[in-house]
Order: structure tokens, then C-alpha cells, then sequence
């Protein structure tokens, strides 16, 4: 029988999960996760573009932005505490009726390189094919060279650059996408040419 919804927690060995938090039920995990986000500011400078939206200052602040992107939070952890998240879009359709979800991901800067972000990511891509998905899409920071290079590993494929849009943001945004079904590879040209016509 086929999942039809995201787990809400995946365990890993050593003592790693990533567990989806929800509003008004995990506002104690909440609130450390807006701390560990604080405390790796500047580290994720790629990631939050100086934009003050993003600097989340309590856990009102974080569902708020959840909610105006539609976005679930998974949190990663490590031996009980919070080192990162991955953020991921509901499902949504394109013009050709393929089904997508956007992700986007982050880890605390004393946890880097140590192959966390790609056992989570593998896992979570599982579940993206069981829930019969066509692609995935995620923007990176054309200087964000690990997430690159993680994108490149899982066979993510550059779509178009685009940005910066404003005078803070040090880095414009490569689009990449991955195609899960064999659909994606019937229009992939057409959603390639209409993508980058929209941007």
C-alpha cells in the first residue's frame, strides 16, 4: 500500500532523525530551532540573503514565514538536538500536470561536511517517489559550493540562473530540478523552454 502523505519522522544510525514539526503542537522545538537559526546567521548568509523576513526572531516569526510560503518544516537532529532543517513545499502542478514539490535546506556550521545533509536528503528523495512525484526543484546560491556539489551528486540538473534581484543579495540563484517519472522526460524540453521563459 503507498504512502500518501510525508512521514513525520526518519531515523537514521547515530543517533540522526529529521522530524516535522507542527504549529501550536511543537513550539518548545520551535523555539530552539529559531535559536540554532540565529546562532548560524552569518553562516547562512547564502541562505537568508540579509532579508529581514528571514530573521526569524521568535517562533511567531518562523510559522509566519511557513505559512506565506507554503512550506512544512523537517528539522534535522543529532543525538537529541537541532542542527538544521530541510524546508519542503506542499505538492503543486505545473502547466503540464506534473506534480513538484520545492525544498530548500540548511545545517548548523559546526555540522557541515560530515554527510548529514545527504543521508537526509536520499531519505527524504525515497518518499518524494513513493508519493509518485515528478521532479523536486531547489534554488541554490551560485557561490554555495557544498550545496552545489550535493546537488550534483543526487543527479539534480541546472535549470537557469536568475538574480541578484537587490543590492544586498551577494549571490544570484541557480534553479536546479531533479525528474523523478518518465513523464518528465516526455516534456522536458517544453518545461525547460517555458521555465526559462518565465524567469
Amino acid at each position: 500500500m503507498k504512502r500518501s502523505r510525508m512521514p513525520n519522522l526518519i531515523k537514521f544510525d547515530e543517533g540522526l532523525a529529521i522530524k516535522r514539526l507542527y504549529p501550536n503542537k511543537d513550539s518548545k522545538l520551535f523555539n530552539e530551532f529559531v535559536d540554532v537559526y540565529n546562532n548560524n546567521y552569518e553562516h547562512l548568509r547564502y541562505w537568508h540573503r540579509y532579508i529581514s523576513s528571514l530573521s526569524f526572531k521568535n517562533y511567531n516569526d518562523y510559522i509566519f514565514y511557513l505559512k506565506a510560503s507554503g512550506l512544512m518544516c523537517y528539522t534535522i537532529i543529532l543525538s537529541g538536538k537541532i542542527i538544521g532543517c530541510i524546508e519542503v513545499g506542499y505538492i503543486e502542478k505545473d502547466f503540464a500536470n506534473l506534480k513538484f514539490r520545492t525544498l530548500s535546506y540548511w545545517i548548523d556550521k559546526n555540522q557541515t561536511r560530515k554527510g548529514y545533509m545527504s543521508k537526509v536528503l536520499k531519505s527524504l528523495e525515497n518518499y518524494f517517489d513513493i508519493l509518485n512525484l515528478d521532479y523536486i526543484l531547489a534554488d541554490i546560491c551560485n557561490k554555495n559550493e557544498p550545496s552545489k556539489l550535493l546537488l550534483d551528486k543526487f543527479n539534480y540538473k541546472k535549470m537557469y540562473y536568475y538574480g541578484p534581484f537587490f543590492s544586498h543579495e551577494e549571490c544570484g540563484y541557480i534553479r536546479y530540478r531533479k525528474n523523478l517519472s518518465n513523464k518528465c522526460y516526455k516534456e522536458n524540453f517544453t518545461v525547460y523552454l517555458n521555465e526559462l521563459i518565465a524567469a
